[in-house]
């Protein structure tokens, strides 16, 4: 994602904030998988829109959503940590970075592959890859 993307995202979040930092745990809350995200998520990160425009502030939250979902599938995303950060500079007390939603769980892993519809992809392009690195070999 470019800089302008990251002044673009970082606008929306700084506007929600304080609503977001604000956001209390609903301890019946369970992870959920989230197509447009494509990520894990929990009900109770996001308050509902209290004003116009403030829906497409809110859904920026998906970024933070996605970086965390790598980090639990053990696969980190260095290319949108910065966006993490970000939100936790401007709201460390966000439910979504508490330690339980950051740990990994197989629970969680499988989850996240039942309903990932890239999968077939994912397995593809890392077939493609091991048959380039055999052919680099050979």
């Amino acid at each position: 994602m470019a800089d302008d993307d990251l002044d673009q995202i970082e606008a929306s979040l700084q506007a929600v904030a304080a609503r977001l930092n604000s956001c209390h745990p609903d301890p019946n809350a369970t992870v959920k998988y989230d197509l447009l995200a494509n990520a894990l998520i929990w009900p109770d990160e996001l308050p509902a829109p209290q004003q116009p425009g403030e829906f497409s502030k809110l859904s920026m939250v998906r970024v933070l959503q996605r970086h965390r979902t790598t980090v639990i599938l053990g696969t980190p995303s260095l290319e949108l940590e910065k966006y993490w950060l970000l939100g936790k500079r401007l709201f460390p007390q966000w439910c979504g970075f508490q330690q339980d939603r950051i740990t990994t769980s197989d629970e969680r892993v499988a989850l996240y592959w039942k309903h990932n519809p890239w999968k077939q992809r994912d397995e593809a392009e890392n077939e493609w890859k091991a048959m380039q690195d055999r052919l680099s070999e050979s």
